[in-house]
């Protein structure tokens, strides 16, 4: 194990923990200067999570070196996350593990995928998890066994992400096979095919209501569902290149999307012209997270750190140091008092957020 001590008031990282259920090998501690004593790190604390005053206070808690991390997903008791990893060419391991946070162990490992985990999503009560591959499946585990209760090979092309629907009723699937569809979250059974994509959707999402679902794809597009009829309602076209993330706020007004053409965009619900777009450069933008209380989100993507922004302002509020390569995937806890995030630089990060 490796433990590194960084100044927390900017934000970097404070304890480092190898763990190598990918294969990858126990990092060596590098030397590095003496750092100054660092400030105490804030205590998260209470369900209304950051402010806006005091945003510049995150700092990470502890990290994960891990190879191959490319999704990670918070349960909803705010103790426990899930990660997947594994490589396309089948060098590493392609597995999804549970992490206490709490006791900083690692809960469980499952195997059964065959080629990468690329995305993962909790029930709404933290019994199951989903889980979909680039095996072309979706399976769905017992949280608390391990056990799969069942598996679903419908898609003709590999998994880029699965969600549940806020109800527990059902879940989304996207693929590389340029559809989505929504499954009984209960059977397995196939509820609803969206056709209207013409490339890879790599992200949808579920408004919180449980009534739309928004899908963002490879052909630039970003497309809102009926979630019962398949029907599409909206298509919000706007991004000069692939978009990659789309993110309901809690309050279901507004809908965030970003992309490889380095910008965000947010959208009215009801409205097909964005009304915001937040230039951020040749960043490609490859997740977005709310916080809970829908006055910030977090985005992580290539070239630029990982950064907290003012929702309604539309401005960035901090820069958090501590990956040193591009964020693959970030996601606020439930209580708003924690980030998880993982980078190509094989960790993952979670980030302690002061209460307000």
């Amino acid at each position: 194990m490796v433990r590194r001590n960084w100044k927390a008031a900017v934000g970097l990282a404070i304890v480092t923990l190898a763990i190598t259920s990918c294969g990858a090998p126990e990092a060596t501690p590098t030397a590095t200067a003496t750092p100054s004593p660092p400030t105490a790190t804030p205590t998260p604390a209470g369900p209304e999570g950051i402010s806006i005053a005091n945003v510049e206070q995150v700092a990470v808690i502890f990290s994960l070196k891990h190879a191959d991390v490319n999704v990670v997903a918070w349960s909803p008791d705010n103790r426990t996350f899930a990660f997947g990893c594994g490589d396309m060419m089948g060098i590493q391991k392609n597995i999804f593990a549970l992490w206490d946070v709490e006791t900083e162990e690692e809960l469980s490992v499952n195997t059964r995928h065959t080629n990468r985990v690329s995305s993962l999503a909790w029930s709404p009560d933290g019994a199951e998890l989903a889980s979909g591959s680039w095996d072309d499946t979706v399976r769905v585990w017992d949280a608390s066994t391990g056990q799969e209760i069942f598996k679903i090979t419908d898609h003709q092309d590999g998994v880029t992400d699965v969600a549940w629907s806020p109800d527990g009723a059902r879940i989304a699937s996207a693929s590389s096979d340029s559809r989505v569809r929504v499954w009984d979250a209960s059977t397995g059974e196939k509820l609803v095919v969206m056709n209207g994509h013409t490339d890879t959707v790599f992200d949808v999402d579920w408004s919180p209501d449980g009534s739309q679902i928004a899908s963002a794809s490879g052909d630039s597009t970003v497309r809102v569902w009926d979630a019962s009829t398949g029907e599409e309602l909206r298509l919000l076209a706007g991004h000069t290149d692939l978009a990659q993330a789309v993110a309901w706020s809690p309050d279901g007004d507004q809908l965030l999307s970003g992309g490889r053409d380095g910008a965000i965009r947010l959208w009215s619900s009801g409205s097909d012209s964005e009304h915001h777009v937040l230039a951020t450069g040749d960043a490609w933008i490859n997740d977005i997270t709310w916080s809970p209380d829908g006055t910030m989100f977090a985005a992580a993507g290539m070239y630029k750190p990982l950064t907290i922004w003012d929702a309604s302002a539309g401005i960035p509020l901090i820069e958090l140091e501590g990956h040193e390569s591009l964020v693959w995937v970030v996601d606020w806890s439930p209580d708003g008092t924690r980030l998880l995030s993982a980078s190509m630089d094989s960790t993952v990060l979670v980030w302690g957020v002061p209460g307000q």
